[in-house]
């Protein structure tokens, strides 16, 4: 495995993809009409 790949094989990372993929599995997931519509569902969620 190349050096710089070596981050997703970390235990925090492997975390995040496992909660993505729950999220997926069980439907808390979003669509967006285009990328503008996206980034604005974005920045009123922070």
């Amino acid at each position: 495995m190349p050096e710089e790949d070596a981050w997703f094989y970390t235990p925090g990372w492997q975390e995040k993809l496992a909660k993505a993929k729950d999220d997926v599995a069980e439907g808390r997931t979003r669509t967006f009409e285009s990328m503008d519509d996206m980034f604005a569902d974005l920045e009123t969620e922070r």
